[in-house]
């Protein structure tokens, strides 16, 4: 079942067919013509896509079955995501490959013992067959940007595991994918912050952060630990190599993520496989970023215990 409504400011459910007859700019802080484009939807190509087969079953067996309503602010930069794998796509060249939507079938084995074919469909951001590098395109934040430097690739699997299913959905047509990058364009990256980031170091006598420029950081400046200093991205664009998994490795992951997906699709809505702690974020994606947190048992379980 699609998206149909938003919450406004009251988080009062508005149909779309209904946003400009009552619109107002105190009841949504979005400008109207802002607010009719955030209600563009992609349609349905495949039976599932990549995005939803990286994610948890719970949510894409909600979104399926319910018709669902969000704050549109929690789109706005979505829809910059949006915008720039359009520009991607107008702006491809020679020797490369962007947004075009591929299409792999798979007999799927379900638990009553028959097999069900499903269509995975993936869009790459875009692929240089010149060099066999695939490159996925992020509008993101500085937070996630620093644990990728970090903690490396392994604090964001799903990124990573998107990524290699592109890239076997590109070998099927017979492509030689050989590296994956990640592109992050940094939403809140300042250059006050980066430049105070440079300026400031950590003082192993002090065991707290100095200034470069201040008394403390001067007279301390040989006790500077380089592996204490807190990294800041140098520039709002960072280029990311993520690691690059064999096809059948790949393969294995697309069937195993397939058999979880149709299994809750069997499953009543208070019986559907719980989110991990990984795919809520601990938390902070039911809080903030769930579409179907309202229609989710597992957070109403979850508040329920809280209170008590």
């Amino acid at each position: 079942m699609p998206l149909v409504a938003f919450l406004d400011s009251q988080c009062n459910r508005v149909p779309f067919h209904q946003l400009e007859e009552t619109y107002s700019p105190d009841r949504w802080a979005v400008p109207l013509p802002l607010l009719r484009a955030l209600t563009r939807q992609k349609k349905n190509y495949a039976d599932i896509t990549v995005t939803e087969l990286i994610g948890p079953p719970q949510i894409r067996a909600l979104k399926a079955r319910h018709d669902f309503a969000v704050n549109p602010l929690d789109l706005v930069w979505a829809s910059f995501g949006s915008g720039l794998h359009q520009m991607l796509e107008l702006k491809t060249q020679p020797g490369g490959i962007a947004e075009e939507r591929l299409i792999a079938q798979f007999d799927v084995p379900l638990p009553d013992g028959s097999t069900r074919r499903v269509r995975l469909g993936g869009t790459p951001d875009y692929f240089d067959d010149r060099n066999g590098t695939l490159s996925n395109y992020k509008v993101s934040s500085v937070y996630k940007c620093r644990q990728l430097h970090d903690q490396g690739a392994a604090s964001m699997p799903e990124w990573t595991a998107a990524e290699n299913v592109y890239g076997y959905l590109l070998r099927r047509l017979g492509f030689d994918v050989r590296r994956l990058t990640l592109c992050l364009l940094l939403r809140d990256w300042s250059a006050r912050e980066r430049d105070q980031s440079l300026n400031r170091y950590f003082c192993s006598r002090c065991l707290k952060g100095h200034m470069r420029d201040s008394k403390p950081g001067r007279e301390h400046a040989a006790f500077e630990d380089d592996s204490q200093n807190e990294w800041y991205p140098p520039n709002q664009v960072i280029v990311f190599d993520l690691p690059i998994w064999s096809h059948d490795e790949a393969e294995s992951y697309i069937r195993q993520r397939l058999e979880l997906h149709l299994a809750a699709e069997r499953e009543a809505d208070e019986n559907l496989p719980e989110c991990t702690p990984q795919e809520t974020w601990n938390g902070k994606r039911c809080e903030h970023w769930c579409e179907v947190a309202a229609l989710c048992q597992q957070r109403r379980r979850s508040l329920s215990n809280s209170a008590a």
